[in-house]
């Protein structure tokens, strides 16, 4: 039986749940809408909060769905078409409305078709504020968005502040709408307890998790995505892995800009990928879309898809593709490896080599140059890229 260890830069899950990011993280809103005045009163009421919250459980009817999150009200779960409606009140006109489904999500891909399909309903509308980071060990996204409703009574104009928090932890994935002026960082912070404490039981249990990391990405000193690697191993070894990489960001008064990248890997106990998967996702397109299977003879078949166009190949790997587990078992011992790595190369394996020094280590991948510090086992716990993104670790769980 594995011992479980959850270590994060905020001291504990349940820290990072209640640790809502501070409002100065929240730029000046010019309140105008695609270049229309609104009410000089609702400035005043952009700053308000709810600091009023204790700890609420809550159960669906079926029993399948439990957690505990902050509330000023009450708290219901139903089942929905796909996955469960978890509503919170807030000591507000509007509840908090949360989604929750299970499977790995793009979460960007998922904020973006979210935020951009309820504020086209309104013909005046405009985007106001994006983030893309991590709080502890949850990577989350924000999106707030403005528009104006000019359907009520007589022609009345209404204006309405939507704001929209997508979380994940591990194959769950939470998204929360609040359309009221103010209460940015009440949403935030109530939507990061209610992720950071689901229990979802049904009759397909998972396999152990070996090990979780959380990465906050950088650009600059611009916080622009989230990572997540998940580990999971059954009884006999055999495990399945994955990586979640999202980015999101305002390019415009209507557009969002949104990129995900998820990788899944089955491999057998020695660490040999039997089974890739790559999908990497931009502003609702499919950019690519890749399967790789091992083949007799240490051949790997390649199918799917790069911008729509047929990507199939093969390719020999006798050493076969190694795992994440295995991968940070070379690194560990500085040894060169071999991976699957479709950004770089997508008809064969990109070879790496490791230098390690007092000052950190360095892995060339290609033309991809990664340094950084690498903890025990080696993994990441910090980094640049030669691209010029940076990375952080911000929490571990194994």
């Amino acid at each position: 039986m594995r011992k479980k260890i959850v270590v994060s830069i905020v001291g504990s899950a349940l820290a990072a749940s209640c640790a809502a990011p501070p409002t100065s993280r929240y730029p000046a809103i010019d309140l105008e809408v695609m270049g229309q005045p609104t009410s000089a009163g609702l400035a005043s009421r952009l700053t308000d909060e709810n600091e009023e919250l204790v700890p609420a459980d809550f159960r669906s009817s079926d029993g399948v769905l439990t957690g505990r999150v902050l509330a000023a009200g009450p708290v219901e779960a139903a089942k929905a078409i796909q996955g469960y409606v978890v509503t919170v009140g807030l000591g507000t006109a509007e509840p908090l409305r949360c989604t929750v489904q299970e499977g790995v999500l793009g979460l960007s891909a998922f904020a973006r078709t979210l935020a951009q399909a309820y504020l086209a309903s309104y013909a005046t509308h405009e985007l106001k504020y994006a983030f893309a980071g991590t709080n502890g060990n949850l990577p989350y996204l924000v999106v707030h968005g403005q528009y104006i409703d000019r359907g009520g009574d007589r022609g009345a104009r209404k204006t309405g502040f939507l704001k929209l928090v997508v979380a994940g932890r591990a194959e769950l994935t939470v998204a929360c709408f609040h359309d009221q002026f103010g209460y940015r960082k009440t949403v935030e912070k109530v939507a990061l307890s209610l992720i950071d404490t689901l229990a979802w039981v049904d009759d397909k249990p998972l396999r152990p998790l070996v090990r979780r990391s959380v990465y906050a990405l950088r650009k600059g000193t611009a916080a622009v995505g989230a990572r997540e690697v998940v580990i999971r191993a059954d009884e006999e070894d055999f495990r399945r892995s994955w990586v979640r990489t999202s980015f999101l960001s305002v390019q415009g008064p209507q557009r969002l800009y949104a990129r995900d990248v998820v990788e899944t890997f089955d491999s057998d106990p020695d660490g040999r990928v039997y089974a890739q998967t790559y999908q990497a996702e931009q502003d609702g397109a499919t950019q690519v879309e890749l399967t790789v299977t091992e083949r007799p003879m240490s051949d790997y078949e390649v199918s799917g898809t790069i911008n729509e166009q047929d990507a199939g190949s093969r390719f020999s790997a006798p050493d076969g593709i190694p795992d994440l587990l295995q991968t940070a078992a070379y690194v560990r011992a500085e040894k060169p490896f071999a991976r699957f790595m479709p950004e770089i190369s997508s008809r064969d394996l990109t070879p790496s080599a490791v230098e390690k020094s007092e000052a950190g280590v360095r892995i060339t991948s290609g033309e991809r140059v990664v340094t950084g510090k690498l903890d025990a086992m080696g993994y990441w716990v910090s980094g640049t890229r030669s691209d010029g993104y940076s990375f952080e670790r911000t929490a571990l769980e194994h």
